[in-house]
C-alpha cells in the first residue's frame, strides 16, 4: 500500500473510532449532555433548568443505598424527565466544590444535597 494511502486510512478509522465514542458521550448513568433518552445507554435524559442541553441520568429510590453510581446521589426531584417515564427521582453528581463537576456546571445546594448543576 502507497504510503499517502496508508496515511489516509489511518485517518479514516481515527475518524470513524471518535465518531463512535462521541455517540456515547451519555454513557454514564450521572452526566452527560443529551436532548432524548435513546442517547443515555438505556437510562432517562433530564431536560429541566438545571440541565438546559440534557443530563442522562437514572430513576432511583431515596434512601437506597445503591441507588446511584458513586459519586451521585438519589434527589426527590424528576422536573425533566419525560412525563410518561413515571420517575419521582434521579440520580445527581454529588460535589463538594464547583471544581468537582464538569465545564459549565457549579456546584449548588439542592435538596439538602450538594450537587453539580448549571
Amino acid at each position: 500500500m502507497a504510503p499517502s494511502l496508508m496515511t489516509s486510512s489511518r485517518a479514516s478509522v481515527l475518524v470513524s473510532l471518535l465518531s463512535c465514542l462521541s455517540l456515547f458521550a451519555c454513557s454514564s448513568p450521572a452526566g452527560g449532555s443529551c436532548t432524548q433518552s435513546s442517547e443515555c445507554a438505556g437510562q432517562v435524559c433530564l431536560i429541566s433548568p438545571d440541565f438546559p442541553s440534557g443530563y442522562c441520568t437514572q430513576a432511583c429510590t431515596l434512601g437506597a443505598a445503591s441507588g446511584c453510581p458513586s459519586s451521585s446521589v438519589c434527589i426527590d426531584d424528576a422536573s425533566g424527565t419525560p412525563a410518561d417515564a413515571g420517575i419521582k427521582s434521579v440520580c445527581y453528581q454529588s460535589c463538594k466544590a464547583s471544581t468537582d463537576c464538569g465545564s459549565g456546571y457549579t456546584c449548588r445546594e439542592k435538596a439538602g444535597q450538594q450537587v453539580c448543576m448549571k
